[in-house]
């Protein structure tokens, strides 16, 4: 938070501190302590982050409910910043390489709850390469949700029920969701007059699919670099090279089995490891990169990362 108020000027507000994440598969459980992030409310709700951020805003017109077309509004403006949250917008171009396609499968619980963990599961059977998550509003609400990949829609409610099933969930549910959830790399991120940000640029952590930082930062520099006619390309490089070094850990994660998992979670465990990976300046990501291409160089899609010039 600190670091996007000084660096950014944007100064947003928890919904929790997140201190404890306890992480599940077939076989093992890891729990890391921290500080280890934050949690934030979605949506229209008065205390959402998108309220809050558009409270802030000084003079800005937004129209709500209100369509447009990428083409009409890139022949009426010098610059059209996307930030749509939606990879459609790129897809029509043709510049879009998928990465992750899926299904999230989510509910509100009831029950009881500590908003400062987060529990996240790992199972090939109800998730394919995905997984689920719980995270708590307060001590009374969660939001549960799935991740499952490679299915279709109507595969998504039978696999929901496995889950709830095989974990044992014992809360209550209370109101449910369905929405695609499709993640990949926009490239390049600025074409002709349009300049690419969060979601709709594929920037976001593709371990878990969270996208906040990568969105509020890509979106200021994006002004930036419309306020200074600068490349956007330039200054959202570090934000890529961190999406791309999370897209091959994510490569690494598609490529377990269930005994992977269960591996996995008891490397975690370990006390050493534990602390390299969440209490030290040690950037796993940048060792898993370098990793890589000493296994067999470039991976699929680097050049849609880093396009040459």
């Amino acid at each position: 938070m600190t670091h996007l108020a000084r660096e950014y000027g944007i100064r947003i507000t928890p919904m929790n501190v997140i201190d404890k994440i306890v992480m599940m598969s077939p076989g093992n459980v890891a729990a890391v302590r921290g500080p280890l992030g934050y949690s934030f409310e979605r949506g229209a709700a008065s205390g959402s982050l998108e309220s809050e951020l558009y409270g802030q805003l000084a003079a800005a017109r937004v129209r709500f409910h209100t369509g447009v077309d990428s083409r009409e509004l890139a022949g009426q403006y010098d610059r059209v910043v996307v930030a749509t949250g939606s990879p459609f917008w790129a897809m029509a171009r043709g510049r879009w390489s998928d990465v992750f396609r899926a299904w999230a499968r989510g509910a509100v619980m009831e029950g009881r709850f500590d908003p400062t963990t987060l529990l996240v599961w790992f199972n090939k059977a109800y998730a394919n390469n995905g997984f689920a998550y719980l995270g708590a509003f307060d001590t009374h609400r969660a939001s549960l949700v799935l991740i499952v990949s490679d299915v279709r829609e109507a595969e998504v409610e039978a696999r929901w029920r496995l889950f709830l099933a095989t974990e044992k969930i014992p809360w209550r549910e209370t109101g449910s969701f369905l929405i695609e959830h499709n993640s990949g790399i926009a490239y390049p991120r600025q074409f002709e007059n349009l300049i690419f940000t969060g979601n709709a640029a594929g920037l976001l952590d593709y371990l878990l699919g969270f996208g906040v930082y990568f969105a509020i930062i890509s979106g200021v520099l994006a002004a930036r670099s419309i306020y200074e006619g600068s490349s956007y390309e330039e200054k959202i490089r570090f934000l890529v090279r961190m999406v791309y070094q999370s897209y091959l850990a994510r490569l690494t994660l598609n490529q377990m089995d269930n005994a992977g998992y269960d591996r996995l979670l008891g490397v975690l465990n370990s006390t050493p490891v534990n602390r390299a990976v969440y209490h030290s300046r040690l950037n796993v990501f940048e060792f898993v990169e370098h990793a890589a291409l000493a296994a067999g160089g470039r991976p699929p899609l680097y050049d849609k990362f880093f396009p040459p010039d």
